[in-house]
């Protein structure tokens, strides 16, 4: 298809929300609610999921207008050009298949060559991953001194840590617990020290997920644990030789172009796993790159994770835009973004599994859509992207509520919460699921109509505070698949209506490429620093002189 850059403000449906907007200034939720038909109205299924849109800002027959927007903004042209394996990352000519990582059989049946010959590829890495994963965890695969793996730990940055490690933080309450998983990501020496405290090195195996397999962050840490390996196997008496005893520790999930420099590393060829082109690595903790949760929770659990991503899928490529409560809350976002000037998005999980979500989310959403340029290159001229934050409930009501109900910022928020607790409990326990659950219900009411009438100013909040309610049943490797689809398809409906390229990240170069200009310099005392900023200068000489 063509990917033709469009100007939102010059779509029909636009222009009615012009109107619609100024036709509801000052109006306020409790009038909104007065419409007994209101909630039903505003609220959709998803699979295991309710998706209550009634508390936000807007008439209860705004879903029509919604659906204009998504229509004549070409999302339904664009899904499918998505699913055919069209080039709709345009500025890096490529696909974009991460709904391929958890496709059914057959689902390429419509999509050129080279997509269905990308889906036959992802099954095949998916079994090799299953098979190893089993031979390890059945104890067919040994360490030296035949100690069985009971730790995996992953080095990764960015989609190849925040993706897994929230899933593992989500899930790890449902696995057999016979194997754990750690997680390094950031360069400062700290996190890899605290990551590997009180393990075994005889027993512990590391994942090395860099698509280039050159990330700085990822190759250091990954040569910090060889070091630390080999020092540690060596003091128990255990090491005989340094490339046997990498070859069996170490596992990467690289690109295929790269799989040599991890085999340079010391992988063996049959533990390096292919990590595709077309899959963005805020999209990828359904791809090779969940090899540790294979590992540590198991390829059943894996398997109901990709299940709950792939109900989704069908979902959204299959429900009217007006009944599709993706889409809603995709055109909802943009509302709120573009016609109120909101800048921000909290995401509060009342469940203490899903305290990682916030910080996996602020990824998919802020690198896909944190652009200034539409796909033809020219500057945008109007907001794109919202800055995502947040963090669980209830502890969240103790530290940043005050502003959502009082302050002077609007700011739309997404709640999250579960009927049923993780875990069985007694009969006070479950009385503490209730207060969870009641919480997660009065926040969102508190935030919608705000203090009674006649309270001192002081202590008045005003409410007409939006949020959008997403209730499911229980949290488990299913519905987590079901809630991380969600959000990776309101990403991609938004950056179509912005007419922006959500599957490129070239921001994120030109810190990496700075800071290996700037580690020259650091790293030799004394180098020529004529040619920098004078802050720049600054800071390195102040690390000169303190340095110990």
């Amino acid at each position: 298809m063509t990917l033709s850059p469009q100007n939102p403000r010059h779509l029909p449906a636009w222009e009615k929300l012009e109107q619609r907007f100024e036709s509801i200034k000052g109006k306020d939720l409790a009038t909104w609610f007065q419409d007994p038909q209101r909630t039903e109205k505003l609220s959709f299924a998803v699979g295991d999921f309710t998706v209550d849109l009634s508390k936000n800002l807007i008439d209860s027959d705004m879903p029509s207008l919604f659906a204009e927007l998504a229509t004549q903004a070409g999302i339904p042209e664009r899904a499918s050009a998505m699913v055919r394996g069209e080039a709709i990352n345009s500025t890096e000519g490529r696909a974009v298949l991460h709904t391929f990582l958890r496709a059914p059989e057959g689902m390429a049946s419509g999509a050129g060559e080279s997509a269905q010959k990308a889906l036959e590829d992802i099954r095949g890495v998916l079994e090799r991953m299953y098979s190893f994963a089993k031979a390890v965890r059945g104890g067919k695969i040994r360490m030296e001194g035949a100690r069985r793996i009971k730790t995996v730990v992953n080095i990764g940055i960015g989609g190849s840590d925040l993706g897994p490690e929230m899933v593992y933080s989500a899930l790890q309450s449902r696995s057999d617990g016979s194997l754990q998983a750690r997680f390094v990501s950031n360069v400062d020496p700290s996190s890899f020290i605290e990551a590997v405290k009180g393990l075994d090195p005889a027993s512990t195996f590391f994942v090395v997920a860099s698509k280039s397999f050159g990330t700085q962050e990822t190759l250091s840490n990954a040569q910090e644990a060889k070091r630390w390996l080999l020092k540690g196997l060596g003091e128990k008496g255990l090491l005989e030789g340094e490339k046997e005893a990498v070859g069996r520790h170490f596992a990467a999930v690289c690109s295929a172009e790269k799989a040599g420099k991890a085999e340079e590393f010391g992988v063996r060829p049959e533990n390096v796993f292919e990590m595709f082109p077309f899959i963005g690595g805020r999209y990828s903790v359904d791809s090779a790159v969940g090899l540790c949760l294979v590992l540590s929770l198991g390829p059943d659990i894996f398997e109901r994770f990709l299940e709950g991503l792939r109900a989704v899928d069908e979902y959204f490529f299959s429900t009217s835009a007006e009944e599709n409560a993706i889409i809603q809350m995709a055109m909802l976002n943009v509302w709120y973004a573009d016609f109120f000037g909101a800048e921000t998005h909290a995401v509060l999980p009342y469940n203490d599994y899903l305290r990682k979500l916030p910080d996996y989310l602020q990824q998919l959403t802020m690198e896909s859509n944190g652009k200034r340029v539409d796909l033809s290159g020219r500057q945008v001229d109007l907001a794109t992207g919202e800055i995502y934050w947040g963090g669980v409930g209830t502890n969240s009501q103790h530290s940043f509520f005050q502003l959502l109900h009082q302050g002077t910022h609007l700011i739309p928020a997404d709640f999250i919460a579960f009927a049923n607790n993780s875990n069985p409990l007694d009969k006070e326990e479950e009385e503490m699921q209730e207060k969870l659950v009641s919480n997660f219900i009065a926040q969102t009411a508190a935030l919608a109509f705000g203090t009674e009438p006649g309270t001192a100013e002081e202590k008045r909040c005003p409410g007409n505070r939006p949020s959008t309610s997403i209730f499911g049943r229980t949290l488990s490797a299913y519905t987590l698949g079901e809630l991380v689809a969600m959000y990776e398809h309101i990403v991609f409906c938004q950056g179509v209506v912005w007419g922006i390229n959500s599957f490129d990240q070239f921001g994120v170069e030109l810190g990496k490429k700075l800071s290996q200009k700037v580690f020259g310099l650091v790293s030799q005392a004394g180098s020529d620093l004529s040619e920098v900023d004078p802050s720049t200068r600054r800071l390195i000489e102040w690390y000169w002189e303190y340095r110990s």
